[in-house]
């Protein structure tokens, strides 16, 4: 089967059509119909990405784009973590407590 629909903007008409070109309806909406729309997403707007613009997407692209650095941190941490000592770490703690 092959129906059709078809809206005429100008008078605000529907057409719909069966598969043997016979008009199955025609109804005159007569400006009952939606002209514009926004639409709006509560749980977006609730979210922490709706405040996400363009300035922030723009720093994304520019950090992504210096590619992976994570296994430079990893070696820095460990460099910085190798400077004490198990025990001052201990000792520390113990002052701590």
């Amino acid at each position: 089967m092959n129906h059709s629909a078809s809206f005429n903007t100008v008078n605000g008409t529907l057409t719909l059509t069966r598969d043997d070109a016979s008009t199955a309806a025609t109804v005159n909406l007569d400006g009952r119909y939606l002209t514009t729309y926004t639409e709006t997403d509560p749980i977006f707007n609730a979210s922490a990405a709706a405040g996400i613009g363009s300035p922030d997407i723009v720093n994304w692209n520019t950090a992504f784009g210096w590619g992976d650095h994570s296994t430079q941190v990893s070696c820095l941490m460990q460099e910085h973590y190798s400077l004490i000592k198990p025990e001052q770490i201990l000792q520390n703690y113990i002052n701590f407590l």
